[in-house]
């Protein structure tokens, strides 16, 4: 499956799998890393530089803390139903909403590789609640709250982008919204396509 021409919202990068996408650095900042002058605003154009995997930026475990904050802000409507884990369909839900969301923030896109990570990752394990997912479950999620998710995302971004210029979450202006989102929207399509070249 080809999936080289992403647009210009992402830096280059190359493919370890089908499948996965290698963590990348980030630009180089003129200013030193996690700094802008005080005399530059960061222009919303700049976010071409947020990498495809946010843990080159955002420590893995202050990336889980994140997403768990924003499930619990999130405004998902009615829960899913199921309830495979035997857990309480919305505890259910907010674990694979956390790790979904986690997933898309690292790069990792197919949901049959997600749900292979699962047993072999530890903080995925750990955003799993040491269960297993199935792909139809994943891929499900991601079809009924593909706007929850677009939500989430366009939140770790701001999160992110903030922390690596060390700027106030307040200081990223109305400008960003749209193209954060842009950046959210891109990773839930990447995911569709990698899904559906599983079916």
């Amino acid at each position: 499956m080809e999936l080289r021409a992403l647009g210009k919202l992402f830096p280059e990068r190359e493919e370890s799998s089908p499948r996965h996408f290698e963590a990348i650095s980030a630009p180089p900042n003129r200013w030193g890393p996690g700094r802008l002058a005080a005399s530059e605003s960061l222009a919303a154009p700049e976010i071409a530089g947020v990498p495809l995997d946010l843990r080159t930026w955002i420590a893995p475990g202050e990336l889980a803390s994140w997403i768990i904050e924003e499930v619990e802000a999130a405004d998902s409507g009615t829960f899913a139903p199921s309830n495979s884990f035997g857990q309480p369909a919305e505890n259910s839900f907010k674990m694979l909403l956390r790790l979904i969301s986690f997933a898309y923030a690292a790069g990792v896109f197919s949901s049959t590789e997600i749900a292979h990570t699962c047993r072999t990752d530890k903080l995925f394990v750990s955003l799993s609640g040491n269960q297993f997912p199935f792909r139809q479950e994943l891929t499900r999620l991601r079809r009924r709250h593909r706007e929850v998710l677009a939500t989430i995302l366009s939140r770790l971004f701001r999160r992110s982008v903030s922390k690596r210029f060390n700027l106030e979450y307040e200081e990223i202006g109305p400008e960003w919204d749209s193209p954060l989102r842009s950046l959210a929207v891109q990773r839930l399509d990447i995911a569709r396509h990698m899904d559906r070249a599983d079916d």
